[in-house]
């Protein structure tokens, strides 16, 4: 899970997710992933919604896995369509609710 909101974060710990907090200037999401499952991982959730968390989230998931926005975008995405095509990677929107809201 990327993310800058500290409850979305929090969130995703309590599920078993592991969080990366691009609130750190030094965070290299793509070498720390990659680092760590040099194939990717099967999915990533982005809770940021802007162009470089995008660009990450398709150079760490894995071929076949799947990127999961959850955030609210305030410009229009730049999709690299052939390399979305080659790793067979499934985009997946929502907008995530509590039932009690």
């Amino acid at each position: 899970l990327t993310g800058r909101s500290s409850k979305r974060c929090e969130l995703g710990r309590q599920f078993g997710a592991v969080v990366l907090d691009t609130r750190d200037p030094q965070m290299d999401v793509v070498a720390r992933t990659l680092g760590a499952n040099s194939d990717g991982v099967n999915a990533v959730i982005d809770c940021i919604g802007d162009q470089k968390s995008f660009d990450q989230s398709l150079a760490t998931v894995r071929r076949g896995g799947a990127i999961m926005n959850v955030a609210v975008w305030n410009e229009k995405p730049v999709v690299n369509m052939s390399l979305l095509l080659l790793k067979e990677v499934n985009i997946i929107s929502t907008l995530l609710r509590s039932p009690f809201s």
